[in-house]
């Protein structure tokens, strides 16, 4: 699987596999997704578990099959979001933001949205991994940033 692919994920989509009535070994492995193509290529492994299809410039043969998507939340301290709640999404304009990597699918998703709406954030950090469970539930005192159907500029 992709290194940045959440283990939550991946225990979710692999699940079934371990409840099978055959008894089922599963070995898996981290690395990049051009790693992970050159082995399925060279029949040492099976599957990939990834955040994008396979790129249309690897000629690894093998299918891409879409196996979810999910929506995205913004979440702030107490004490910004008060600051950011008039005017979403255009509020996001130089706020502090901490990232998934540009080698993240994710982060291409968030960039292309954030061009959309013409808004430029102030990137305090950004990270190759994911946080894990715990980072799916926010801390105390942080609340959700909500949505509006409105454009910047």
């Amino acid at each position: 699987m992709v290194e940045v692919l959440p283990k939550s994920i991946a225990h979710r989509i692999l699940q079934p596999a371990l409840q099978m009535s055959d008894s089922v070994r599963l070995i898996c492995r981290e690395s990049g997704l051009d790693m992970l193509l050159a082995e399925l290529a060279v029949h040492r492994l099976d599957l990939v578990l990834a955040d994008r299809p396979i790129p249309p410039t690897v000629s690894t043969r093998g299918f891409s099959h879409k196996l979810g998507e999910c929506a995205i939340s913004f979440f702030a301290e107490e004490k910004l979001r008060v600051r950011l709640e008039s005017d979403f999404p255009c509020c996001l304009e130089g706020a502090p933001f901490l990232l998934p990597s540009s080698s993240n699918q994710l982060r291409a998703g968030i960039d292309q949205w954030l061009d959309k709406q013409r808004i430029r954030p102030r990137i305090i950090a950004e990270f190759a991994r994911p946080f894990g469970p715990s980072a799916a539930k926010p801390r105390r005192g942080a609340r959700r940033v909500e949505p509006s159907r409105s454009r910047c500029r």
